[in-house]
């Protein structure tokens, strides 16, 4: 009988297939190959002050969009020379999430401290302040870009928020006014080196210098002493 002779490109093949193989502990070269990808981790529930800053966190290192606008109320107001809405702060987002290449934003004033809100007719426990650096890393196209910036998060809880409708209809309105759901409300920020922020649009990413100091954005109203 003639001897057999292999394809090499076959012979590669069956190659790469028993390497890969090699770790699965089933003895079976030939079992296909995973290719799922792997689950992308749950983001933080936004049940309480911490848990929907850290939401915001993670929609924008994971530059989602789809968790990023369920965290604003209806009325949210990002305040400055131009304000922004809540449907303009989305758009301002997606347009930055689909143009990075890569997120990172590390919250610098860990862990997280709710914080009676400064402004008037904002009761507590209803309404917080949470207060925090972030250092954000933004890898677009052609620059990588580093910002430290300081920022206000004045967040409220689903039975004293305004909650959008398609939110309502979303979640049903029991759970979109639960007590154990939160939303941002109004969100301030400026850069470390006191220079107020413009809106975070791609033309417009901000750089400002590394700083050590801590958090020095303050509410309109005076600051209040941390909770024990």
């Amino acid at each position: 009988m003639p001897a057999r002779h292999w394809h090499p490109i076959l012979a590669a093949l069956v190659t790469a297939v028993a390497l890969a193989s090699a770790g699965c502990g089933d003895g079976n070269p030939f079992k296909p190959l995973d290719l799922t990808p792997p689950t992308e981790p749950a983001p933080p529930a936004a049940d309480t002050p911490q848990g929907v800053v850290e939401r915001f966190q993670w929609a924008w290192e994971h530059r989602n969009i789809a968790v990023y606008k369920d965290l604003f109320t209806d009325d949210f107001l990002e305040p400055g020379d131009h304000p922004i809405g809540r449907q303009e702060e989305i758009d301002i987002a997606r347009r930055l999430f689909e143009s990075a290449q890569s997120i990172e934003l590390t919250l610098v004033d860990v862990p997280l401290v709710p914080l009676p809100d400064t402004r008037p007719n904002k009761p507590d426990p209803q309404h917080k302040l949470i207060q925090t650096r972030a250092t954000i890393r933004t890898e677009l196209p052609d620059s990588l870009v580093v910002q430290d910036v300081d920022f206000n998060f004045f967040v409220v809880r689903g039975d004293s928020a305004q909650v959008p409708e398609e939110l309502v209809d979303r979640y049903g309105p029991q759970e979109a006014h639960s007590t154990r759901h939160w939303y941002i409300e109004r969100l301030e920020h400026k850069t470390a080196d006191g220079v107020r922020s413009v809106p975070m649009t791609v033309a417009s990413v901000y750089t400002a210098p590394r700083r050590s100091h801590p958090s020095s954005l303050e509410p309109s109203a005076r600051r209040p002493g941390r909770e024990r």
